[in-house]
């Protein structure tokens, strides 16, 4: 039996450079990523065949290519190329006209071409990152779309837990409940009369302008008016008079 070290969000078998995959990936998908990642060091060439043949049931799978417009490898990354974020299509043309792999695009996935061992390797990269792009970002939004979901479903089971009944005495009830709650600490007051505004602002006149030792301008400023003989008044007279 394998055993796994765990490495980020996933985990990667000590016998071979695979990472377990999470189970919202297809299972067809998952093992030809392991069968790739198995024999990498063993014979490149059909590490690249198995990943080309695993990256294709990718796009097929995920992006739900219609079997009449299925081809060549090449073709339907071609297809779907526009749906895609623009750094998702710059990792896949990096990974696929990497050596020999850009002939073998445009050919049977299944074909074995001769391989260099980082060829291999660079594809095994490249389905990783599409796992990791894909796949698991769709999940996070199924999570985040899930979350929220459920907080909308228990925000408005609590709101329609607070209402009032709908009938009209009941309703009538409630609304009186409310007034009383915002009214209950409220004073009542009357304004004898109007108040003119020379009663509540004071008239100010400004003098010219003049220099200070320091040659800085400023203004003196006078209060005149029936206010100016008697003390200000606090901010709670002047509400009281109001």
């Amino acid at each position: 039996m394998k055993s796994y070290m765990k490495i980020g969000n996933w985990s990667r078998s000590s016998r071979t450079r695979a990472r377990r995959l999470p189970d919202y990936v297809p299972e067809h998908i998952k093992e030809a990523y392991y069968q790739a990642c198995a024999v990498s060091e063993i014979s490149p060439d059909a590490s690249s065949t198995i990943s080309r043949f695993c990256l294709q049931q990718m796009v097929r799978d995920f992006w739900n290519i219609p079997k009449a417009q299925r081809g060549t490898l090449d073709m339907e990354i071609n297809l779907v190329s526009a749906k895609m974020p623009p750094e998702t299509v710059e990792s896949i043309g990096i990974a696929t006209k990497f050596g020999n792999i850009g002939q073998a695009m445009t050919e049977d996935a299944r074909r074995m071409v001769p391989t260099l061992p980082e060829e291999a390797d660079m594809l095994i990269r490249l389905l990783e990152t599409l796992v990791d792009d894909w796949y698991a970002d769709r999940e996070q939004r199924r999570l985040r779309t899930e979350a929220l979901r459920r907080a909308a479903d228990q925000g408005q089971a609590t709101a329609t837990k607070a209402l009032p009944p709908l009938d009209a005495e009941s309703t009538d009830s409630y609304m009186k409940q409310i007034e009383a709650t915002h009214t209950a600490d409220v004073e009542p007051f009357e304004l004898e009369r109007p108040m003119t505004l020379a009663e509540i602002e004071p008239e100010l006149t400004a003098e010219p302008l003049e220099l200070t030792g320091n040659g800085v301008a400023h203004a003196t400023t006078t209060v005149t008016g029936s206010m100016a003989d008697a003390e200000s008044p606090t901010i709670a007279e002047i509400v009281r008079r109001i």
